[in-house]
């Protein structure tokens, strides 16, 4: 209990705002005395912090007469559990969370009835549980840290983990697009990068991986976070293995006609001016190639710009040349601009060398080239294999992605269930095994859980469970393709004729 004799504190005088306040640095409390545990262990102390929680949230002194430590025997134990904890088993073997006891339940209802979220609730009653030491139930907390992280996750993210989830058949998780998972390294990388580009720098970087890996998601966080926040301004463009090649202009046409349009769009006038008049010298009359792949440069240029009545000797030189002044012009008036080319191992040789030229040319201007490639398909790919041996002399940074580790996969399903790391870490370390970290494998194993009912809402308790055994026997393949094409096997067979059509157009 709570008393003169059992709890000292510390307190500091601050000055805020010119009036006198005084704040809380340091509680110690005498720990309560148990009967399965001496005084000064680590679960007396966990328990000591649950018994001061209760009775500051319900104002009610526990009574630890309560308290009786339950009965080991070998049937109580689970020799199976891969965690190395105790637990119970019901005649199948499934591995299943202990039920909470009568004390459990009505400790349960005294704080619930003060309006506590549930998460709230249960972080006291793990704390409690500590009570009974090895004999505590699974989700009893071990450690003073796990405690601290916790309650970090509750204080940073109430909306995730400590409100309430609600109970339905198709519950919403809590993950969000915009979050990357064990990826702070190369977001770093990134950021970095990003900065000498708005110091006036030509930056250049390229992201490699296997496929799935989120190549793609990495370089659009770009926009999301630096871009965009910056003020600058980013396009992207798709290579396609299934679209033909016979006009490889047509990709490049997606990223640079948009970035012409917003330039005329948010360009002050004096700036669209000077612009004007730098083009008109360097084009002469020779803007009709670049209008192929630029047509809103007619809103640029004069018509007299656009009357060349010769056919270029060389194509791809006169491309490179007229793309590189047109971009050299337009980064010189406008804002921070990055240009992202994505899935480059399926562009035209043709396109590949424009980008390496545009690359070489840009140096000593402010851009920034974004360049993301898969490198699971063996060193075959000639035309790439040539793209970055030309611009490995500008590289900034080249950026690999790895399959994600045991703490990013943990992380990603905390999140996506709303529940502590410690309480998904079994289930992380058995998706780890099964998709081998991949993002795309894991995002696709998690939802195949999910509607398999293998994870899922249970009203007692109102959160987030796991079947951890079932998980564990589920074959799962290692293809991307197969995941994907199991999802596709559940679409209504019509929609199926008519996405495969559509796929032939």
């Amino acid at each position: 209990s709570i008393t003169a004799e059992n709890i000292q504190m510390v307190t500091k005088l601050d000055m805020n705002s010119g009036m006198q306040q005084l704040s809380i640095e340091y509680v110690w409390v005498a720990i309560p005395f148990g009967a399965s545990h001496e005084r000064g262990t680590n679960q007396a102390r966990l328990f000591s912090v649950g018994v001061i929680l209760y009775e500051l949230f319900t104002g009610v002194t526990l009574d630890q007469s309560q308290f009786t430590p339950p009965t080991m025997s070998l049937n109580a134990m689970d020799l199976k559990n891969k965690a190395g904890e105790i637990g119970t088993s019901d005649s199948s073997g499934s591995t299943r969370q202990p039920k909470r006891s009568q004390l459990g339940d009505s400790l349960l209802s005294g704080l619930s009835s003060r309006g506590l979220p549930y998460p709230l609730c249960a972080l006291i009653l793990n704390l409690i549980e500590c009570y009974y030491g090895i004999l505590a139930q699974n989700e009893a907390y071990s450690s003073l840290s796990d405690l601290l992280m916790d309650v970090q996750l509750m204080l940073n993210d109430p909306n995730r983990f400590l409100r309430s989830i609600v109970i339905s058949s198709s519950p919403t998780l809590g993950t969000t697009c915009d979050k990357l998972y064990g990826r702070e390294e190369e977001l770093r990388r990134l950021h970095l990068a990003y900065h000498r580009h708005l110091n006036g720098e030509c930056v250049t970087v390229t992201v490699a991986g296997n496929a799935g890996v989120g190549k793609s998601r990495l370089a659009m966080h770009v926009e999301k976070t630096l871009s965009i926040p910056n003020g600058g301004l980013f396009f992207s463009a798709k290579f396609d293995e299934r679209i033909d090649n016979a006009q490889p202009l047509a990709i490049l046409s997606s990223i640079f006609n948009p970035l012409c349009l917003a330039f005329l769009q948010f360009t002050p006038r004096e700036g669209i001016e000077a612009a004007r008049q730098k083009l008109i010298r360097a084009f002469g009359t020779q803007a009709d190639l670049l209008a192929v792949v630029v047509p809103s440069i007619s809103g640029l240029l004069p018509p007299s710009c656009f009357k060349s009545t010769t056919t270029p000797v060389d194509i791809t030189l006169s491309m490179s040349f007229l793309l590189g002044a047109f971009l050299r012009v337009i980064a010189s008036h406008s804002r921070p601009i990055t240009l992202f080319f994505d899935d480059v191992q399926f562009a035209d040789p043709f396109s590949l060398q424009l980008i390496g030229s545009l690359v070489s040319s840009m140096q000593g201007k402010s851009i920034l080239f974004l360049a993301c490639h898969r490198d699971d398909q063996g060193g075959d790919n000639e035309g790439l294999t040539n793209f970055l041996s030309s611009v490995s002399q500008f590289l900034t940074d080249s950026i690999h992605l790895n399959n994600l580790e045991l703490d990013g996969v943990n992380t990603y399903l905390s999140d996506s269930l709303r529940l502590s790391p410690r309480i998904t870490k079994p289930l992380a370390r058995e998706m780890l095994a099964k998709t081998r970290g991949n993002p795309l494998f894991l995002d696709r194993l998690l939802g195949e859980l999910l509607r398999d009912k293998l994870i899922y809402t249970s009203i007692d308790p109102p959160r987030f469970q796991f079947d951890l055994e079932k998980i564990s026997d589920l074959a799962v393949s290692d293809d991307v393709v197969a995941l994907i094409m199991a999802d596709f096997s559940r679409i209504d067979i019509n929609l199926q004729r008519g996405l495969q059509i559509a796929s032939c157009i």
